[in-house]
């Protein structure tokens, strides 16, 4: 009996791992599962994620940037992006925004541009410029990715191809004037509770 009973564990065990090697064959991509919801857009096109709605409204380029503490260069490229910005239910802090290039090479925000959005005040437009620091001559098939936080799982991710084929990464190369850049900004300010307009700001936010 004691036999029987290994045996049996034995063939239970082989049948489990048989279960187990059959699932990996039936669905070999499960582990995406953790990936990202990425919402593909173009210049131009308004995104709209969990936690925004955003609009790319140009892209340029410079040596130089006017920040408020200075003018700083580089030796490669400022890639410059204008963005227009709408929280959803929620104050939103930033973000992590990145230029990705055809490589796949990754671009922060640099803390040198003055890169802040504060508190983007939920369905009030803001406007955001973020510059990128790219080596010249790699600008061609640059990405902008947005998504609310550097662990972007299961979590909604703009992805806005900038438009830049080789022509126009030449000619960004060569820009040259000086871009200002500074801090996050509304277009507007809120109505505040009693003010013609709060009731329809936040009828939809319940």
């Amino acid at each position: 009996m004691r036999w029987l009973a290994r045996g049996g564990v034995g063939v239970a065990l082989v049948a489990a791992l048989a279960l187990g090697r059959w699932i990996d064959d039936a669905w070999p991509g499960r582990e995406l599962d953790v990936g990202s919801f990425e919402r593909a857009a173009v210049v131009g096109d308004r995104v709209t994620l969990r936690y925004a709605d955003l609009r790319l409204e140009s892209v340029t380029a410079t040596k130089t940037l006017a920040t408020g503490s200075g003018a700083v260069v580089t030796n490669g490229t400022w890639l410059v992006i204008d963005v227009t910005l709408w929280a959803k239910r929620e104050w939103f802090t930033g973000g992590y925004w990145r230029v990705v290039d055809a490589r796949g090479r990754i671009f922060e925000t640099d803390p040198r541009s003055d890169f802040n959005i504060l508190q983007a005040t939920p369905k009030v437009p803001w406007h955001v410029r973020a510059a990128f620091e790219l080596p010249a001559g790699d600008l061609a098939g640059a990405t902008l990715r947005i998504s609310p936080a550097e662990d972007d799982r299961r979590d909604d991710v703009a992805v806005v191809d900038l438009g830049i084929d080789d022509d126009r990464a030449a000619e960004l190369d060569g820009l040259t004037d000086i871009v200002p850049v500074q801090q996050s900004s509304s277009f507007s300010q809120p109505p505040l509770p009693g003010e013609d307009g709060y009731d329809d700001l936040w009828k939809d936010q319940s």
